[in-house]
């Protein structure tokens, strides 16, 4: 197992206790024990529920673990070696672009370059419209006055 998951945790994790000697004591959120408290089945090498859940939590979230928002790169070492461990968890793909394929922030349908290139576009098209109409009604009216 690696240092870096092995650290996150010992540092995170509310089931880890040094005392009397290095162990989990096998109690979820509400108080209830999901298995008899002893050694950490991360550290062993197992899956651990609570561990995924409530410690590591979602990759994508809003609000990451505060100790991953300091340093980027622990968060991907400290998933990765729990991939190793666990194959249910799955590591999610950076969304991309379809016009360029660059990677895409969350709630964005395309990136910054591109969406200002599409609305450009947009407006071009819009004035193009907007100034065909304006004319077809000037030339309208002048060949109503001139009736």
């Amino acid at each position: 197992m690696g240092t870096a998951l092995s650290k996150f945790v010992k540092d995170q994790c509310a089931n880890w206790t040094d005392e009397p000697e290095e162990e989990c004591l096998g109690a979820d959120v509400f108080g209830n024990g999901f298995r008899e408290p002893g050694k950490c089945w991360v550290i062993e090498g197992k899956p651990c529920k609570y561990f995924k859940d409530k410690v590591l939590g979602p990759q994508d979230t809003k609000y990451p673990h505060p100790c991953f928002v300091k340093d980027p790169g622990f968060e991907t070492r400290v998933r990765r070696q729990y991939l190793k461990i666990d194959r249910t968890v799955v590591e999610a793909e950076a969304r991309r672009c379809p016009d360029c394929d660059a990677a895409l922030r969350p709630r964005q349908r395309y990136c910054e370059k591109c969406t200002r290139k599409r609305r450009h576009k947009t407006r071009r098209e819009y004035q193009r419209r907007f100034r065909k109409t304006q004319r077809l009604s000037v030339v309208q009216l002048s060949e109503n006055a001139n009736l």
